[in-house]
């Protein structure tokens, strides 16, 4: 297995595991706790065969490899394999390998609750199992992780190795809990509003939404596609739409495969640049969220018109630093961006937050100023007639013809 990654590692270590026998000599000689070694004999001198990290709580486990191609990289198996951060990994890993051990405890399983020392996967338990093993899966060290104190201001952590029965109290804290944000970068693309040119929306339903960059003024965009006799509600409405892909981040991440984006369709935003790169985001429900899949191509952007005819000199006088300096990006970059990007979005489907997915699958009628309430017609009542009066009658002056009065 290749070491060059985690040398880096094993000097942390080694500095670490000296600032640890210093720290336990000045306990000693003011009458301190006893040295009672570190919690994994032997760790430290292993840590560059450490090639899996997995973290278990409440019954769920996270997982993470060392790269075979990289020694640097690591990945998250328990998705697939998708890039995870190196720091948080050899954090924890150097810390697991130093924690020293302060007192020894209980072992009985009745006072393990107490300490947060269950099972993880036992029912209300908190407590956390982290485990590391070699490339040929062989255990290097487990533990169970309870509760965190402090003494003093140094934090201190009840533990217990995995298959035994002994609690023990351990100097600082391991920072690692299955949230996959802690172990990978949460933000799928950085697209700046500027590059963008045009973005057409269309849903599954077949509207579309056409917006531009506007002619007189660049910093805002327009909808090309205006119905007539309609208004934007504001100057900067539809901008949200470009300025949602500056950071897109996401939720939660799976293989591409896992999602059906034909089940339940929302919309496709294709995103054409002014330097040629051209971004489609597929979007659909699935499982309560909002999936989203990139795609990335090479577009070449029209030629710019041809300038008027000048002088050197006059072209020189009326260009700016700047201007003299940047030249029209280069396609070749451009569409090796590209390439570069589709390969790294390809297998993977990624949960938007709810605001990131509704600034995306825009509709018109959202950009749009409200129409005015129609006005409400008066109630029309029927008028009197002049002269003309109602005659009333009292129908108990009126006899049956038939009562003579005769009994």
């Amino acid at each position: 297995m290749q070491t060059k990654g985690l040398l880096g590692l094993a000097l942390v270590t080694a500095g670490a595991a000296i600032a640890v026998a210093v720290t336990l000599q000045k306990g000693e000689a003011q009458g301190g706790p006893e040295d009672l070694g570190l919690l994994f004999e032997g760790l430290d001198d292993r840590i560059n065969d450490v090639a899996t990290f997995s973290i278990m709580k409440e019954g769920e486990t996270l997982t993470l490899e060392r790269s075979d191609e990289d020694p640097n990289e690591w990945l998250v198996s328990s998705i697939g394999g998708y890039p995870a951060k190196y720091e948080p990994v050899k954090k924890a890993v150097v810390r697991l390998a130093n924690m020293a051990i302060q007192e020894r405890k209980t072992n009985k399983p009745t006072h393990f609750e107490k300490l947060g020392v269950t099972e993880p996967e036992a029912e209300g338990s908190t407590s956390r199992r982290i485990t590391v093993a070699d490339a040929s899966g062989n255990e290097l060290a487990s533990v169970i992780l309870g509760e965190t104190t402090f003494r003093g201001r140094n934090p201190i952590t009840y533990v217990r190795r995995t298959g035994e029965e002994r609690v023990y109290l351990c100097d600082g804290k391991i920072d690692a809990e299955p949230e996959i944000r802690t172990w990978i970068d949460t933000v799928a693309l950085r697209l700046e509003n500027d590059r963008i040119q045009e973005v057409t929306i269309t849903h599954a339903d077949g509207e579309i939404l056409e917006l531009g960059r506007d002619e007189d003024n660049h910093t805002q965009f327009r909808v090309k596609n205006l119905p007539p006799g309609r208004e934007l509600s504001h100057e900067s409405v539809a901008n949200g739409i470009a300025t949602a892909l500056s950071s897109l981040s996401f939720d939660e991440v799976r293989p591409a495969d896992e999602i059906d984006f034909q089940a339940e369709p929302l919309v496709q935003a294709r995103y054409l640049c002014h330097d040629g790169l051209v971004l489609t985001i597929e979007m659909a429900r699935a499982d309560d969220k909002t999936w989203a899949r990139l795609r990335t191509s090479y577009e070449a952007p029209p030629a710019p018109p041809e300038p008027a005819e000048e002088t050197e000199d006059e072209e020189a006088a009326e260009a700016s630093p700047d201007e003299l300096s940047t030249g029209t990006p280069d396609p070749q970059a451009i569409r090796a961006e590209a390439e570069e990007m589709a390969t790294r979005h390809a297998l993977w489907a990624y949960a938007l937050p709810s605001y990131k997915a509704d600034a995306i699958s825009k509709r018109m009628e959202d950009l749009l100023a409200k129409l005015p309430e129609p006005a409400v017609a008066p109630e029309r009542v029927a008028p009197e007639v002049p002269g003309e009066a109602t005659e009333t009658f009292d129908f108990g002056d009126i006899k049956d013809s038939t009562d003579n009065g005769e009994g």
